[in-house]
């Protein structure tokens, strides 16, 4: 089963379309000189567009328009150096002691009020997200192990999703309903993740060598302070796509690459062969024992079976209201039952369909999560021999059960690894870029996937 899940991750293209990007894309980002000011060692921005600025003296400035012109103003000092974010379009101070403080009340008010101490914290970036009309400040801390974490309060519970271990800075710019991570690395790179901070979604999007500080004010719109103390803004241009896929579409476009022999997973060609489908499915020792309360005559006591050869002849996937689904046609195949250290081999599966159900949802990454429902099959087993052909008939029942059971918890076990995913988006990207002219896209827009309906619906960027 495990096999069929890598082909159906892969068989929406013949290319291997990574979602992970490590080529620089210098047309991506576009800098533009909006401001200076003398002395800045530190700035943030906020989505509603006020630039806060720490100046080597200890004063903080804001400046209320700085694209348009306006007056830096001096607002307080700090006590501290440190790093500057805007969070919820509220300033907040994460200090040399490593403790973060937040800005109650409003642009002219300091000191601050203490929120935490973060003593393992390089950094901690903040942006707005808008949830309908209000805005909800996000939050991404670096650790100093390379570490990033994510919260919607910073005094609450963090998540850890994954690693920038090469980053300088990191900041977050929000959106509608979506947040994104951007890291400066000490090699003068600058980095866009579209799965919140998730290892397999960073991507190079530009290098700026006279890049000091770099923050965000929104998603794709960064704010950087060079060496010389401009500061410029960064306009990240996408250009986006939406796609809805039907059952017709997998039938016309995805089923007939997946039914060939030889699929694609990773960039590296497979071939399956015999009982490969059952082996990486979680049935790798291929024997369990069956249930002792259906042998009433004492002759069999504790038994397993081992399914010798299972070939997969074909594959199909289908989509039916909110759940996608995968069937497989497997030929007839032998059974060794073994019992009371007997060896019977005379037993055979008869050829049998084989249904992985899955559901699939927006997962913590932001982006599609699937995830298994069910694992049946219809095959039958028969005995060769008359003395143990009852036998056999009245196990049916529950070796099918024992089955669709270990097929399932192998089915699950493997979409809950970050690769298997990854894969399954790489074949949406793979089925983008076969509809779209062979156009590569880099990445699958966060939380814009939905299944419902028989309809498949997402959106990608580049």
């Amino acid at each position: 089963m495990r096999a069929s899940l890598i082909a159906a991750a892969a068989a929406a293209s013949t290319l291997a379309v990574s979602v992970l990007a490590d080529e620089a894309q210098a047309t991506t980002i576009a800098w533009s000189r909006i401001g200076s000011l003398a002395g800045a060692v530190d700035i943030a921005g906020c989505s509603d567009g006020r630039v806060y600025a720490r100046v080597n003296d200890g004063s903080l400035r804001l400046n209320r328009n700085l694209q348009g012109g306006a007056a830096w103003e001096r607002v307080g000092a700090l006590a501290s150096p440190g790093s500057l974010t805007c969070a919820g379009n509220v300033l907040y101070h994460f200090d040399g002691g490593r403790r973060l403080y937040r800005n109650d009340g409003g642009a002219l008010s300091m000191p601050n009020t203490f929120v935490g101490n973060f003593p393992n914290t390089r950094e901690i970036a903040g942006g707005t997200t808008v949830a309908l009309v209000v805005p909800v400040p996000t939050f991404a801390r670096l650790d100093l192990d390379g570490s990033v974490h994510q919260a919607s309060d910073p005094a609450g519970a963090w998540t850890r999703m994954g690693t920038a271990g090469g980053a300088s800075h990191l900041a977050v710019g929000g959106g509608f309903l979506e947040w994104r991570a951007y890291a400066q690395n000490a090699d003068d790179s600058v980095w866009e993740n579209a799965g919140q901070a998730c290892d397999e979604y960073w991507r190079r999007i530009a290098t700026r060598a006279t890049l000091d500080d770099l923050g965000a004010f929104q998603i794709d719109r960064l704010i950087g302070l060079d060496d010389n103390d401009s500061i410029h803004l960064g306009t990240i241009s996408h250009e986006r796509r939406e796609f809805t896929v039907t059952a017709a579409d997998l039938a016309a476009r995805v089923n007939p690459v997946i039914r060939g022999s030889t699929l694609r997973a990773h960039g590296a060609s497979a071939v399956f062969t015999p009982s490969a489908v059952l082996r990486l499915g979680g049935m790798a020792a291929g024997a369990f024992p069956l249930s002792p309360a259906l042998v009433d005559n004492g002759v069999f006591g504790s038994s397993t079976y081992t399914p010798n050869d299972i070939n997969m002849t074909s594959m199909t996937l289908g989509m039916a209201g909110s759940n996608v689904f995968l069937d497989a046609v497997f030929e007839e195949a032998g059974l060794e039952l073994i019992s009371s250290n007997r060896v019977y081999p005379d037993l055979n599966i008869s050829p049998l369909n084989g249904r992985l159900t899955m559901t699939a949802r927006v997962g913590t990454c932001g982006q599609p999560q699937f995830e298994a429902a069910s694992a049946t099959f219809n095959g039958n087993f028969s005995g060769q021999s008359n003395l143990f052909s009852f036998v056999v008939d009245l196990m049916n029942g529950d070796i099918r059960n024992r089955v669709h059971a270990e097929m399932l918890t192998g089915a699950r076990n493997f979409l809950a690894q970050r690769g298997t995913q990854v894969s399954l988006q790489q074949a949406m990207l793979g089925y983008a870029q076969a509809v779209s002219g062979g156009a590569a896209w880099s990445h699958i827009v966060g939380n814009t996937f939905s299944l419902s309906g028989g309809r498949l619906r997402f959106s990608v960027e580049r």
